[in-house]
């Protein structure tokens, strides 16, 4: 019986050693691969879409994209029975304001408008544009207020339209 006792006590032993050195390692392994939280430069996108007009029959939409403070993306002002606006645009992401210039094309026409918008949970707020008279054109003016608000929804409801056309 004693013959058995000491061989199973070193097996025991030896055991305990074995198991405490693989805890070891298996802290340290979990330690080192723990992912790094999310940063603000991870890149990041988003849809949103605006239905406006009497009977919700003029529809903005807009597919977000930003990275660190780099913002760009497509944006559309499908008016019902009017002429479409549609382009890119490219700026800044600064905290939850997004600045930039929007290129796009009206009536075969290629022109440009600055645009903002402030995005606050699942919506993003476009600041107003105001029509200048002598030029013709929309212009954004700091004292805007951010009036048209657009929600986000999944990019699979993005509305359909191919307008690559070299913006």
């Amino acid at each position: 019986m004693r013959k058995l006792i000491i061989p199973a006590l070193l097996c025991l032993a030896a055991c305990n050693n074995s198991e405490e050195t693989k805890t070891e390692v298996v802290t340290d392994t979990v330690a080192t691969t723990t992912p790094e939280p999310m940063t603000s430069n991870a890149l990041d996108s988003n849809c949103y879409i605006l239905t406006e007009g009497k009977g919700n029959v003029d529809t903005m939409a807009m597919k977000l994209f930003t990275e660190g403070n780099e913002a760009w993306g497509k944006l559309m002002y499908l008016y019902h029975e009017k002429d479409w606006r549609m382009g890119r645009f490219h700026g800044t992401r600064s905290g939850d304001v997004v600045n930039a210039k929007w290129v796009y094309l009206q009536e075969g026409m290629q022109d440009s408008v600055d645009i903002s918008f402030k995005l606050q949970s699942n919506s993003a707020f476009q600041k107003n544009l105001h029509y200048d008279k002598a030029t013709g054109k929309d212009v954004l003016i700091d004292s805007a207020a951010y009036g048209r608000e657009f929600k986000r929804i999944d990019c699979s409801q993005f509305p359909k339209y191919d307008f690559d056309f070299g913006l």
